[in-house]
């Protein structure tokens, strides 16, 4: 909804399903048959799709021709998530749809056009989530169905410089994931480039440019540091 050319609000309704895949119905581990007596893990022919339910709304203003700023709320519903319990009375460990939840959040975005050429865009997520198991399948435990920050936030600037060189720095920052613990982390991109008449561009970057290494996501994330030649048509 156009509130004027400076101003506009959105919403949005959404449903979407995962559906079963091979794995999710025909899961053997091990591979050979084994007794109910005998730990084992298999797929479950009776599992459903998963299903989610997403509203949406949002604000964008635009104050003037350099300023941009956009917020927006959202609420997800899920239903019938991969679970993994154990069949009554056997050590069969089958997956079944056990688990339910939600999550809710904001974003805030904006982009700034501090100098013709300087421009910084920047931008902030809250993800809170809550997933338990549904009745009748108490004993599933929901942290399996992944591990999220409830906190993300980007600074990207960029720069123009005389003959065609481009000077960026990007900076990422990310809060504790709960389970397994994974602490904060803040990362920095560098990116140097000079570009010929559109038609091609030559730049050297370097990812995570604080730390030799640093963990994100259960994985030690190295420095990189590359070059890239990009030619247009």
């Amino acid at each position: 909804f156009i509130l004027n050319e400076n101003n506009t609000i959105w919403g949005a309704v959404s449903r979407a399903v995962r559906t079963p895949s091979r794995i999710d119905a025909d899961y053997f581990l091990p591979t050979f048959p084994v007794s109910l007596e005998t730990p084992h893990v298999a797929g479950g022919p009776d599992f459903e799709s998963e299903k989610l339910l997403a509203y949406e709304l949002g604000y964008r203003m635009q104050p003037n021709a350099n300023i941009t700023v956009s917020l927006a709320a959202f609420y997800n519903l899920y239903d019938d998530l991969y679970s993994v319990e154990a069949l009554p009375g056997t050590l069969r460990y089958q997956t079944q749809n056990g688990g339910e939840g939600d999550s809710r959040g904001v974003e805030v975005s904006a982009a700034f056009q501090l100098l013709k050429n300087w421009r910084l865009r920047s931008g902030y997520t809250y993800f809170f989530k809550e997933l338990e198991d549904k009745p009748g399948h108490e004993g599933f435990i929901p942290s399996i169905l992944g591990n999220d920050a409830e906190h993300h936030a980007l600074i990207h600037s960029m720069i123009d410089l005389p003959g065609n060189f481009h000077f960026d720095l990007l900076a990422r920052y990310a809060s504790a994931l709960p389970d397994p613990y994974i602490p904060e982390y803040l990362a920095l991109d560098v990116r140097f480039a000079w570009t010929y008449r559109q038609l091609a561009e030559l730049s050297v970057c370097v990812q995570n440019s604080l730390k030799a290494k640093h963990l994100e996501y259960e994985y030690q994330i190295p420095r990189n540091i590359y070059g890239k030649i990009t030619f247009r048509l």
